[in-house]
């Protein structure tokens, strides 16, 4: 089992495969669904830990992969809301990589509700919506910035709110 949650580059991916490979190991690899010690995944880490390791087991011609998800330290791990990141996973391996697309065909899930799904996974909602929701945490490092997290919630509250009125 090839496992790496990170996102990197498709090259990084690719030196890892190999590694293993040199060593005549018959490998599947383990991309994660970023849903640990966290109760919304994040979308930006899956999309593009997955597309970028699913790209080099493709071009490598590794024999499969499987998905990672679970809650550390008895935490909830909350499994429908990865249900979008699971046809992205299979998107990427064997479609075209439109996984919006087939999320809502398969659903009928409209395009509003996915943009919502897709805005509570940026990293800093969905990294820091536990701690925020229980009380001990009120602010993000972005680069070499602090943002305030009730203003930055409430902003995107407001951006939800806006994008529903407006059908």
């Amino acid at each position: 089992m090839n496992w790496y949650y990170y996102p990197r580059p498709a090259s990084y991916y690719t030196s890892l495969i190999e590694y293993f490979k040199s060593r005549g190991y018959t490998q599947i690899v383990a991309p994660g669904l970023w849903n640990w010690n966290r109760y919304y995944p994040n979308f930006e880490r899956v999309l593009e830990n997955v597309s970028n390791f699913l790209e080099a087991v493709k071009k490598a011609g590794v024999h499969g992969f499987m998905v990672t998800a679970w809650g550390d330290n008895g935490e909830e791990c909350f499994f429908r809301l990865l249900y979008p990141l699971l046809v992205a996973s299979m998107e990427y391996a064997e479609g075209d990589g439109k996984w919006e697309f087939s999320w809502m065909a398969l659903t009928g899930e409209s395009e509003r509700v996915l943009n919502c799904r897709k805005k509570l996974g940026v990293g800093v909602i969905a990294d820091n919506l536990k701690g925020f929701l229980l009380g001990f945490t009120e602010r993000h490092l972005i680069g070499d910035e602090w943002i305030a997290l009730d203003s930055f919630y409430a902003s995107a509250s407001e951006e939800l709110k806006q994008s529903f009125r407006k059908a």
